[in-house]
């Protein structure tokens, strides 16, 4: 049986000095990571889940908030610490609709995957590693679950390190 609450599992959370503004409609909920990507400060610089386009990712929601219709009313606190604390997060792979297995977690150690939100949840996929967002160091295959922290250098920040 899937666990019914995902978060920090161990590590210190630094909280952002000011609450994050949220982009229009979005829920952080207790089934589901809780990994963010802020867009430009051009737009408010407003935080959504990340989706299998992040990047990169700029924080965690640690907590359970669902915001306002307009974006950037609803503020959150952030831990901007990510690479320092291991987070619990559903596993998944929308494309073949598998779960996670005791085989597979000792397969995914040290491998880098994807977010990917299907129906407001966010997943650590276990298909996709195009971004390569999240690091595995862990998991538990009755809790469908992975235990990630953040990639130093997702493929996005390698693919610009020669930009001067």
């Amino acid at each position: 049986m899937a666990k019914m609450v995902y978060g920090i599992v161990s590590g210190t959370p630094r909280y952002s000095v000011y609450a994050v503004p949220l982009a229009a409609s979005q829920t952080f909920s207790p089934l589901s990571g809780r990994y963010i990507v802020r867009d430009d400060d051009v737009t408010g610089g407003n935080a959504s889940l990340a989706t299998t386009t992040a990047a990169h990712l700029d924080g965690y929601v640690d907590g359970i908030f669902t915001s306002a219709a307009t974006a950037g009313v609803t503020r959150v606190p952030v831990v901007e610490n990510i690479l320092d604390v291991v987070a619990e997060i559903p596993a998944y792979n929308a494309t073949a609709r598998e779960t996670v297995t005791d085989a597979k977690i000792v397969h995914l150690l040290g491998e880098t995957l994807d977010t990917n939100v299907v129906s407001g949840v966010q997943y650590a996929d276990i298909a996709l590693s195009t971004r390569q967002t999240l690091q595995v160091v862990g998991g538990s295959a009755a809790d469908n679950c992975l235990y990630v922290v953040a990639n130093s250098r997702p493929a996005a920040a390698r693919d610009n390190a020669d930009i001067v």
